[in-house]
């Protein structure tokens, strides 16, 4: 039966009461291999968060588990939100340290990259959680974004004595360098997508994994790759860990729930081994200064980014709601990637964002409006003209929603000035133009 369910993706752990600090017994049978385990673990940082969330799971105390990303994280290939690899990952907590109270937050949005979560985090996670995962290895995501989220969830624990425990578990497409990206028609199935080992799943130029990896060191946070852990498998051809064991027939992006279950336990191997050293651990009860971050690799980060409004769609397009005025010709669209929808050349939508007032100490500060739109290889997906109405001012700007080998949550910035609030109108030049989300925001000067 444990052989079955392993086949399924379904977790399959021991469940017993709750273990003193540094207990051995086993809780959990993992997919992969002791020597995949360990190569998942690209940097594992100093174990602070970690003592931390087990100091508090061993205390009895309920803990969240909230997960961001994009569609790998959303589920898309799995069928069940039970199998994804986030679920898997709380539902071993909640075997692990039995606790009622303990909460699962899946926060992720399908086709979204870092830039999006670095401007609208606090609408995703839960400004009490206890273990964040994230999952940005196949949706592009610049430096930037990736290392405004760490930042801003790090500036957390600044305030906060519960730093979270930031995982970030990096999936990674598979594309052969047969394929032809640039034209999605002529994709191949998948007896043609997998011939082989396709050398390229060791990097692809739209690859975050590096610049994670980068800033897990930097930032010592917990950084686990699942291209680390397949790797010598996938290129020898080892069942069950190829392309056809883990991946979707006709999907060369996403892990079914085989390869969800991979992910799943390579964060679990992480937590049993730091479980069963927990002693090790507690002379890192503090880190030696927890009020320090290092410098920013980005320009511009180390200004102090304040958000004061993020109006996005989340399933059913309230937040877009709140700040239509006029958009006659435009519609409301649910499902997976919800937004404002408009394809009637030369019509308008008007929308108002609030503008609080500047602050004496942030002599020279500037609002920055973030855009966030659906740009898609679809033929039919154009342009729109964003401009400001008086008082408030902005450059017109011009945004093109076609583009790209997928559907994917799209970044455009405009720099505005207004006072109180600001109106903008969005008018539609050609084709067909889905708005997913605004933010307002405002860096310090200095």
């Amino acid at each position: 039966m444990r052989a079955l369910l392993a086949l399924l993706g379904l977790a399959c752990w021991v469940v017993a009461a709750p273990h003193e600090l540094g207990s051995t017994q086993a809780f959990w049978n993992s997919s992969l291999t002791p020597q995949q385990l360990r190569r998942a673990v690209v940097h594992e940082g100093d174990g602070v968060a970690l003592h931390k969330l087990f100091v508090k799971l061993a205390s009895g105390k309920p803990v969240i588990v909230n997960a961001i990303g994009g569609s790998v994280s959303t589920g898309h290939g799995v069928g069940r939100p039970a199998l994804i690899y986030s679920r898997l990952v709380f539902d071993y907590i909640a075997a692990r340290f039995p606790n009622p109270g303990h909460r699962y937050i899946n926060g992720a949005a399908a086709g979204t990259g870092a830039a999006y979560f670095a401007s609208c985090l606090d609408a995703h996670v839960a400004k009490n959680a206890d273990l964040v995962l994230v999952e940005f290895g196949v949706n592009p995501s610049p430096l930037d974004g990736l290392e405004g989220i760490t930042r801003r969830l790090l500036r957390r624990g600044l305030l906060d004595p519960d730093v979270p425990l930031l995982v970030f578990v990096q999936w990674c497409d598979n594309w052969p360098l047969a394929q032809d990206r640039n034209n999605p028609t002529h994709w191949p199935d998948r007896a043609v997508m997998w011939p082989g080992p396709p050398l390229e799943w060791v990097y692809t130029a739209r690859d975050a994994e590096p610049t994670i990896n980068t800033l897990a060191t930097y930032y010592n946070f917990v950084s686990i790759s699942m291209r680390s852990a397949l790797l010598h498998e996938v290129l020898r051809g080892v069942r069950p860990y190829t392309f056809a064991d883990f991946g979707n027939a006709g999907d060369a992006i996403h892990p079914n729930a085989f390869g969800h279950r991979h992910m799943a336990d390579a964060v679990i191997g992480l937590l049993e081994r730091s479980w069963h050293h927990g002693g090790a651990y507690a002379a890192l009860e503090q880190p030696v200064d927890p009020g320090w971050l290092p410098p920013p690799l980005v320009k511009g980060n180390d200004i102090e980014h304040r958000i004061f409004s993020c109006n996005v769609s989340n399933h059913d397009a309230i937040k877009l709601r709140e700040v239509m005025k006029n958009a006659a010709d435009w519609r409301l669209e649910e499902g997976q990637k919800p937004g404002l929808w408009g394809n009637v050349s030369g019509s308008h939508a008007d929308l108002t964002v609030a503008v609080p007032p500047p602050i004496a100490a942030e002599p020279g500060s500037a609002e920055a409006l973030t855009v966030f739109y659906l740009k898609s290889w679809h033929e039919e997906m154009g342009t729109v003209e964003l401009t400001c109405l008086s008082p408030c001012t902005c450059p017109a700007t011009v945004i093109d929603g076609h583009g790209g080998m997928a559907s994917v949550t799209e970044v455009a910035t405009v720099q505005i000035v207004a006072e109180g609030e600001c109106a903008l109108r969005l008018t539609v030049q050609r084709g067909a133009f889905k708005l997913i989300g605004l933010a307002l925001s405002r860096r310090g000067g200095g």
